[in-house]
């Protein structure tokens, strides 16, 4: 017998295309993988547009559906090939955020390369200001009420003077903690900074990075640049991960997105 791979429909063996999809029939629906939705959009100018896009980035079996939303709205939904979905979904995320001016990534399957800040500069910048700020204002604070307390200086009246040197020497002692936050920090970044360091050094030593593009047989003529991000990202994340010095998704994602900055 011979199957439709969209209606699921059964045909004799002598057949070979579906009276209804019209597309070539298969032997067994094994060999047919699930329909996975990629996106849902409002219109139907939207849809044929992302289709036409996908279609121009060599994703074939991309189709649409007709459907309808919680409030029974009417919405087009593009579905892809599970084999194709992890390309498919890269691709349309490059899409999306190249169409709209604030895209809402939260119903795409896509997976983000979140990235951490190695060097810690802008954390430790604000932390420092926070602490110059502190020990600056809490200090003249203390120093102005307790001369107004001692008599020394006599423009603060009732018990000013007291409020004073006591907010001014708390404004002080945060001043102080922060320091100590910021140094803590500071040891914090630099142990990060290492592994970084250290598992970007194993990458580039046991994958040339002159070599990726000749190692992975890839050709990214005519990419734009964001489906190139994903792409090339996708391809460096799995080689970093065949390394057991870290398992933290973020790490990875940096050191991967350094090796992509240097293709």
């Amino acid at each position: 017998m011979a199957w439709c791979p969209e209606c699921k429909e059964e045909y004799e063996d002598d057949v070979e295309m579906c009276g209804e999809c019209k597309v070539p029939l298969v032997s067994s629906l094994k060999e047919v993988s699930a329909e996975r939705m990629l996106l849902a959009v409002n219109t139907l100018e939207e849809a044929e547009k992302g289709l036409e896009y996908l279609d121009y980035s060599s994703i074939k079996t991309a189709a649409m559906k007709e459907a309808k939303n919680d409030q029974d709205e009417p919405v087009f939904v593009i579905y892809v090939n599970e084999k194709e979905l992890d390309n498919a979904s890269k691709i349309m995320k490059a899409y999306v955020m190249a169409e709209k001016e604030e895209p809402n990534l939260e119903d795409y399957y896509f997976d983000e390369y979140t990235t951490i800040d190695v060097e810690g500069e802008a954390e430790l910048a604000d932390i420092k200001s926070s602490y110059v700020a502190f020990i600056g204002l809490g200090g003249i604070m203390a120093v102005v009420g307790i001369l107004n307390v001692l008599g020394l200086m006599s423009f603060l009246s009732g018990n000013l003077p007291i409020v004073f040197s006591v907010v001014g020497i708390v404004f002080a002692l945060i001043g102080i903690y922060t320091k100590a936050s910021m140094e803590a920090k500071a040891n914090n970044f630099n142990k990060t900074k290492e592994s970084f360091d250290s598992l970007y050094t194993w990458y580039i030593n046991k994958y040339p990075i002159d070599k990726f593009y000749k190692r992975h047989e890839i050709d990214v003529t005519g990419l734009d640049e964001g489906a190139k991000y994903f792409a090339l990202m996708d391809l460096i994340v799995k080689e970093c991960e065949t390394n057991d010095m870290t398992d933290k998704v973020e790490m990875i994602n940096t050191v991967a997105e350094k090796v992509f900055n240097q293709l």
